[in-house]
């Protein structure tokens, strides 16, 4: 089975991580995943891409100006037919909109998407308005894939009649020996040593509440709990939390480190993971937090409450509550016994429900039924139809 993949990355985050591992497995499977990595006219090679080429995946960067986008939708389905793919996987509203609004008519293959979550938080934005177009857009695809329940929920897409299928995310089974990361942090002058040390991953954008975070830590501290915190990742609020650490006199227990080559290396070193975010779909880093063993406090947003049982498998608090965030965090401090335990079953979750191979056979199904749907003749069911399986 040949299958194209489009996406338009920023970086390598959840939906990033998640495309690269299931390229991978698909390869293990004897297809041929093929990688269109979107992009505007200046853009150089995407982390996506570099990591991509690493695992052996034809990549094929389609580089267009925003205002070019007509030109940019022709080359893709340009592309894809040239491919003479089986099957074309969107994941993200950029490919979404080019494929569903713009190209849809003349491709020769069924296109399906995955909704990895929408990060606007706002009733009118930017960011809302492209949410309205992807799903315009992806109302005329062959098929609708969600990562969460809760996006499933969302008014837009019931207003619009569309029923995504569930796929829970999933990952291999990680390696997390490494003897470099205390190391890094000891170069990073980030005080281990005696400290209750908390770790959060993610891109800094306000979706992910690491003001939030940043203000909890400073009630632990000011309780008396020796504390550091220290979050992965990068982007635009990065100035921003810096100055609200400095404006509440906790900046030298703050500690911005950029992104990480696999991040999730991190995380067994800390006492305990959070999740901050406003919205989420399933977070890539909940269920490494999970298969490292490590307890777990997060926001009740998307699929993270299914995931964690509804608390029993992890703390869970309402998003943008700093005094919920910190009560949470000091019960992981007080008891730390049961918190283990607590991460031991979260632990045993993760390795059996959200593996690497349940998430990418449940994709083959997706894919084998919207390519036996479009290969079914149109004469009103009459004619048989060979079903053709592909693996």
């Amino acid at each position: 089975m040949r299958i194209i993949h489009v996406i338009d990355s920023i970086g390598l985050y959840g939906a990033e991580v998640v495309l690269l591992n299931l390229m991978e497995y698909q390869k293990r499977a004897d297809c041929y995943p093929v990688l269109i990595s979107l992009g505007n006219s200046l853009e150089r090679e995407k982390p996506i891409e570099a990591g991509a080429r690493e695992c052996g995946i034809e990549v094929i960067p389609l580089r267009f100006k925003s205002t070019h986008v007509i030109d940019g939708a022709l080359e893709l389905t340009r592309m894809i037919n040239d491919c003479h793919a089986d099957v074309v996987h969107s994941h993200g509203y950029k490919g979404n909109m080019l494929l569903g609004l713009f190209a849809r008519r003349k491709l020769k293959v069924p296109v399906l998407t995955t909704l990895h979550g929408w990060t606007s938080t706002k009733l009118v934005s930017k960011l809302s308005i492209y949410k309205l177009l992807d799903v315009l857009a992806i109302k005329r695809l062959d098929d609708v894939v969600s990562v969460s329940s809760a996006i499933c929920c969302d008014p837009l897409l019931q207003l619009f009649r569309i029923h995504p299928h569930i796929i829970s995310n999933g990952i291999p089974a990680l390696d997390f020996q490494t003897s470099d990361v205390k190391e890094m942090c000891q170069k990073m002058f980030i005080p281990f040593t005696g400290a209750f040390n908390i770790i959060s991953i993610g891109r800094l954008s306000p979706e992910k509440g690491f003001d939030v975070l940043i203000r909890a830590v400073q009630k632990l501290i000011a309780g008396s709990t020796n504390s550091n915190l220290v979050i992965v990742g990068e982007g635009e609020e990065k100035a921003s939390l810096l100055h609200i650490a400095r404006d509440i006199n906790i900046a030298d227990k703050v500690f911005l480190i950029g992104q990480q080559d696999r991040a999730y290396k991190f995380i067994p070193y800390f006492d305990v993971f959070v999740i901050s975010s406003y919205t989420e779909g399933l977070p890539i880093s909940l269920l490494e937090a999970m298969q490292a063993g490590v307890p777990i406090v997060a926001t009740c947003v998307g699929e993270i409450p299914r995931v964690l049982e509804n608390g029993k498998l992890g703390h869970l608090v309402s998003p943008g509550d700093t005094e919920a965030l910190a009560r949470a965090i000091t019960k992981v401090y007080e008891d730390r016994g049961r918190a283990i335990r607590t991460a031991t079953l979260a632990q045993r979750k993760a390795l059996h429900d959200y593996t690497l191979e349940n998430m990418s056979e449940s994709y083959f199904e997706v894919y084998n039924r919207i390519i036996n749907k479009r290969k079914k003749p149109h004469n009103g069911g009459k004619q048989g139809t060979k079903r053709i399986i592909y693996v």
